[in-house]
């Protein structure tokens, strides 16, 4: 009794799923258009035949004509075939108004002029006009050549010059490639007839009436981005890559220009399409990004399609930066209009909340800003992915059909804008049948494969700059490859399959052999600089034993990525779960962590972020995402199948941080200190712990920190309470009380630590016990970050010491107190930058005649090595900072700025000075990178421009890539500062000790 319903439901899927079953092996670009086309459009036609895709032996020419005309085929490197037709008239009328197509020949050009005949077209265009005469007869003993012209194919395949077989197969002089063939037609009819089948495309020519602009929501608040998007498959004139249009009150331009179109449109066949106008109402304004092209107006915005023939055009550049925005100062309840084929959209002021396509919105966080540390929700309302009522979907990466909302922080390389991937078996090369980027946003690349069985799949990537553009430089950062081929691994044994780049003639391996269908992998500082020296076109490269037993659409991620101090590049994937079956409703988490200066150059911390999944955890290092907020966008598909961001700017904060200190201070007695700052907050799982280094050997010995880098410290009669040996014995400092910060409880970013007041310390010089009583408790805590995104020093001067003894300050007279106003002062108008491990401090002190009760004396200090802020509590009108100069502290001049109450109380300068690294280091570095000297000569140089002693390799020779910085440093390529930085980083990670 289920039999026919099987087969009737059997008949009706076959009915709906026309793309491989009709015609397996032609493929019309116009199809992407709903088969339609106008104009100028160039038509791209592509056959895919296993039986004639061999490159190495002679094969026909596949029979393919354009409405009974033949239209001549010329087989690529890949194997495939290609061939190119546009409307006659509408060409020839575009060519004549600057959109420039090529050298156009008679249909009656002799066929010795070019290797074969173009006799059935009304016409061709050749890409190269050099060694011609008049009728486009090859002039004598003449060799077709010159630049290359034509602007409205730009991305054809090369064809085959196996030195087998005739180039392209047909005997096509290579010179002439591509050749764009011209026909007159009313609509077309492409038909491939292969022999065995005949496989047919009809396609409809004329007008685009339903092209039209589109903006991202409904109302704007002032200074918000407007994304606008133009749906128009006319302006697709390019079918093999991606086209640019820029309009202006009086012009529209192709390309760039210069030639401006506007007059010629109608020739060219564009009806009301083809041309955009502006009315700003007042409140749009033209922005600058990277698209903008400056000498076509400062009125012109440029639109740059979102993918080759998709005939989707926005104005927003790789940054997430619109060529449009509304003003700043503008009103609520104005309205803006863009019209472009006659159709106008509105854009009006307001400040409600906007709801995108059919009920699709994003949110992010629960209300404000994020908190670090702290799980905050990404709720994705969108009923068009609710693909199956019985379940609960889920947006996976791997899934063709899933819209994955998406964050961007910095400029990370992907696999957005690709141009093409082959397969290989055994050494014949096989073209992805389609290779597309559906989803923007995401940067997945989704490849199509034919059947069949595969040991390579290379991916053209966007070229080599552009993935060593993302890559960490210098040192304390690090450079990851973020990959996701889950969709591939269910069609591929990865047991002994890798990852490669491939340039030219060079090649690095990124992971393998031995994969994981997904994974992020380091990428080594030796590689990094392999990377760097690429240059060019870029393929990455995946070997596996693939079998695909019927065609299959493939997402795939690959991400060059960095992490590390001043570098933040990464891109992050939400697979959201929905909340229930049939909800529509997906669901989520993502997270941030504030990277300090205890794991801002540790690669194991940035290991520990979540780049994929439902629970997302991404790093804050100081760049412009917490001042400026975050982009994280999702592209709905609305009801008419039109592609539409959604988006959401959650705003990632960083905190200042707040010590107060409790107890009773005498012999003995507890002293607890406490420390709030969310920043510290890493992870929301767990309550965190800062230690103290009990390494007397460390720079930050007997204070909280961690590889050198200190985070808290305690002092005790000014000076931090540390061990020391006398009359042969140790005496303990912090770290011998047990003390430690440990959080109050997960993600309170509350942190508690306690020791009981010691009656004997060491004294400064470490020479004898001295009693703390006289002195007092102080503490400096060393923030990464505060507010406002800058490095902080925050300290609370000392209190009363023990045993109830005085404080350090001596009691004054409150007359003189009052009078006695002393202008703030430092210790040192001049200081030498001091080595790894020895940090010098420029003290600034003063004394406050009267100002605000109650308030501390700010103190900013700005200079080449960057800024930081501290504090100072006034006692009895008294304040006083250290400010801190150590080996990363730039040469040259700080300004020391003294304010309280919001007053300016005075301004101060100190110089810091670095020794000038003498000339035969430089040589000696620049014999030591050529391999003229050994590792062991070299160190010695870098004893004195790390300015340690005795350094040497602790384990193996001296890692690879320091030597290319040498090389770098010795010919000037990086400066003084750039190298000493890595020597440097080198001591910090004990690769090199002193």
């Amino acid at each position: 009794m289920w039999i026919l319903p099987a087969v009737a439901l059997l008949c009706v899927l076959a009915a709906a799923s026309p793309a491989f079953g009709a015609n397996p092996h032609l493929h019309v670009s116009a199809e992407g258009h709903g088969n339609r086309f106008a104009g100028s459009m160039v038509v791209e036609v592509v056959v895919g035949d296993p039986r004639i895709s061999e490159t190495g032996e002679p094969k026909g020419e596949p029979d393919v004509t354009v409405n009974g005309r033949s239209l001549r085929m010329v087989q690529s490197s890949s194997g495939t075939w290609f061939g190119y037709f546009a409307h006659a008239g509408a060409a020839r009328a575009a060519d004549a108004a600057g959109l420039d197509f090529g050298h156009i020949c008679p249909r009656s050009t002799p066929e010795g002029t070019f290797g074969i005949s173009f006799s059935e077209t009304s016409g061709f265009a050749v890409a190269r006009s050099g060694g011609l005469g008049e009728g486009c007869t090859r002039n004598a003993n003449a060799t077709i050549g010159g630049p290359a012209l034509g602007d409205v194919l730009r991305g054809a395949r090369s064809v085959n010059t196996n030195p087998a077989v005739p180039p392209g197969q047909v005997g096509l002089d290579p010179a002439a490639w591509p050749v764009i063939q011209l026909y007159d037609f009313a609509d077309a009819v492409v038909r491939y007839d292969s022999g065995l089948r005949v496989q047919e495309v009809s396609l409809d020519y004329g007008e685009i009436e339903d092209a039209r602009v589109l903006t991202d929501r409904d109302t704007y608040p002032p200074g918000a981005e407007v994304f606008a998007t133009i749906h128009d498959p006319q302006l697709d004139q390019d079918p093999t890559d991606e086209d640019v249009w820029t309009f202006s009150p009086g012009g529209t331009f192709y390309m760039g220009g210069p030639e401006n179109l506007l007059s010629s449109l109608r020739s060219a066949g564009f009806v009301d399409n083809g041309r955009l106008a502006v009315e700003d109402g007042g409140i749009l304004g033209f922005k600058d990004n990277a698209e903008r092209m400056p000498a076509l107006g400062a009125d012109a915005v440029t639109f740059v399609e979102t993918s080759r023939g998709s005939g989707i055009f926005d104005t927003v550049d790789s940054s997430k930066v619109s060529a449009l925005g509304i003003r700043t100062d503008a009103k609520r309840g104005l309205a803006a209009h863009l019209e472009y084929n006659g159709k106008k959209t509105g854009i009006i002021t307001g400040h409600q909340t906007a709801t995108f396509g059919v009920g699709a919105s994003l949110a992010v966080g629960d209300s404000g800003a994020l908190l670090p540390g702290t799980r905050n929700p990404v709720v994705v309302s969108d009923g068009d992915q609710n693909r199956n009522s019985d379940r609960a979907d889920v947006l996976g990466i791997h899934d063709p059909g899933s819209i994955i909302p998406t964050l961007v922080i910095g400029s990370p390389a992907t696999l957005s804008g690709s141009r093409g991937a082959d397969l290989y078996s055994g050494g014949t090369v096989y073209a992805a049948d389609r290779v597309a980027e559906p989803d923007r946003h995401s940067a997945r690349l989704h490849v199509t494969p034919r059947p069949g069985s595969y040991d390579r799949l290379e991916i053209e990537t966007a070229g080599a700059g552009r993935i060593a553009g993302a890559l960490a430089q210098g040192a304390g950062a690090s450079s990851w490859l973020h990959y996701d081929i889950r969709s591939l691994a269910a069609h591929a044994d990865l047991s002994g399959g890798s990852i490669s780049l491939e340039s030219g003639g060079a090649s690095v391996n990124l992971a393998g052999p031995g994969i994981a269908s997904s994974g992020l992998v380091l990428i080594p500082p030796e590689i990094s600089s392999q990377i760097r020296g690429m240059s060019g076109s870029a393929r990455l490269v995946i070997e596996a034993d693939i079998r695909l037993s019927t065609y299959a659409e493939l997402p795939l991620v690959a991400d060059f990525v960095s992490f590390g101090a001043g570098t933040n590049n990464a891109i992050y994937r939400m697979e959201l779960e929905e909340t229930t079956a049939s909800s529509g409703r997906f669901e989520g988490t993502i997270e941030y962590v504030v990277a300090n200066q205890i794991n801002i150059s540790d690669p194991a911390f940035f290991e520990g972020m979540e780049l994929t999944g439902d629970r997302v955890r991404f790093a804050v290092t100081g760049s412009s995402a917490d001042r400026d907020g975050l982009y994280m966008s999702y592209s709905d598909i609305d009801s008419v199948g039109v592609r539409t961001t959604v988006s959401a700017r959650p705003v990632a904060e960083t905190h200042t941080g707040v010590v107060t200190v409790g107890g009773q201070l005498r012999f003995g007695w507890p002293v607890t200190i406490t420390l709030s700052d969310l920043d510290l907050n890493l992870d929301s799982d767990l309550a965190e712990v800062y230690g103290v280094v009990d390494d007397p050997s460390s720079p930050v010995s007997d204070a909280v920190g961690s590889g050198g880098r200190l985070l808290l410290e305690v002092l005790i009669k000014g000076e931090r309470y540390k061990r020391c040996t006398v009359g042969g014995t140790e005496h303990g400092g912090l770290a011998s009380t047990g003390f430690s910060l440990v959080e109050t409880g997960r993600s309170t970013g509350v942190f508690e630590g306690s020791f009981n007041m010691p009656s004997r310390i060491c004294s400064p010089d470490g020479t004898r016990l001295v009693s703390p009583a006289g002195g007092g408790i102080g503490v400096r805590y060393h923030d990464a970050r505060d507010a406002s995104g800058s490095p902080r020093v925050t300290g609370l001067s000392p209190r009363d010491a023990a045993g109830g003894a005085p404080s350090v300050e001596p009691a004054q007279d409150p007359a003189a107190e009052r009078a006695g106003e002393m202008p703030p002062s430092l210790s040192a108008s001049r200081v030498e930058r001091p080595p790894p491990g020895d940090p010098v401090t420029v003290v600034v002190s003063g004394r406050l005649g009267s100002g605000v009760p109650g308030l501390p004396v700010d103190i900013r200090v700005s200079g080449p090595g960057g800024g930081q802020s501290l504090e100072s509590e006034v006692l009895s009108g008294r304040y006083s900072a250290d400010i801190m100069v150590d080996d990363r502290s730039g040469p040259g001049r700080y300004q020391v700025e003294v304010l309280h109450g919001g007053n300016r109380v005075g301004v101060l300068f100190f110089e810091v000075s670095a020794e000038e690294v003498p000339g035969w280091a430089r040589d000696w570095a620049g014999r030591w990178s050529s391999g003229e000297i050994p590792d062991a000569d070299f160190v010695r140089v870098a004893e004195e421009l790390a300015g340690t002693s005795g350094l040497a390799p602790r384990e193996g020779p001296v890692p690879g890539w320091l030597r290319s910085s040498a090389g770098w440093w010795a010919d000037g390529t990086i400066g003084d500062e750039e190298f000493s930085g890595a020597l440097r980083y080198l001591v910090d990670r004990g690769i090199i000790r002193p």
